[in-house]
């Protein structure tokens, strides 16, 4: 299932930011929706929303460091809950998709423009990121420490117990 969403959520990324370059010239801007929704082409040097612009090695460092965090987690724990697979699908597929734009183009397509609030333009990759760490924050607020499914070997014979006789 991890697999199945990241690499989802990571084609639709960048298959939507390759479309926003080839038809989108940066600060270029096509109304969906009226004063609602608009499709705006923006190349972000920064982190999010645009913060610290030019610091492009610091992310890429922070992203390795998230990224082998996330991976030594996935093998000591070993998660089981399908809502904590998906959260981390997600916000690893995000941070993959930003991370590939970084190091291919120095900065971050971004293209989601909600004209009704002022919010900053986003992309895919972000949605991933901040769904997925909302549902992994709800997760660890509202679920006890998550069990191990048991092995189907120490369920047989001998009433459930590991031990001879």
């Amino acid at each position: 299932m991890f697999i199945i969403i990241a690499c989802a959520v990571l084609a639709l990324d960048q298959v939507s930011k390759w479309i926003i370059r080839a038809y989108l010239q940066a600060s270029d801007s096509i109304p969906l929706i009226e004063g609602v929704l608009h499709l705006t082409h923006v190349r972000n040097p920064g982190a999010a929303f645009g913060l610290m612009p030019g610091a492009r090695p610091l992310f890429i460092a922070t992203f390795l460091i998230v990224i082998v965090g996330a991976i030594v987690y996935w093998i000591k724990v070993r998660p089981n809950t399908r809502w904590v697979v998906i959260s981390m699908a997600l916000f690893t597929s995000g941070a993959l998709g930003n991370f590939i734009d970084r190091l291919w183009l120095g900065k971050v397509t971004d293209f989601i423009d909600f004209t009704v609030i002022d919010w900053p333009i986003f992309n895919f990759a972000d949605v991933g990121i901040v769904t997925g760490i909302a549902m992994l924050l709800f997760w660890i607020l509202t679920e006890p420490a998550e069990m191990p499914i048991p092995k189907p070997s120490s369920l047989e014979g001998h009433g459930g117990s590991d031990e001879p006789g």
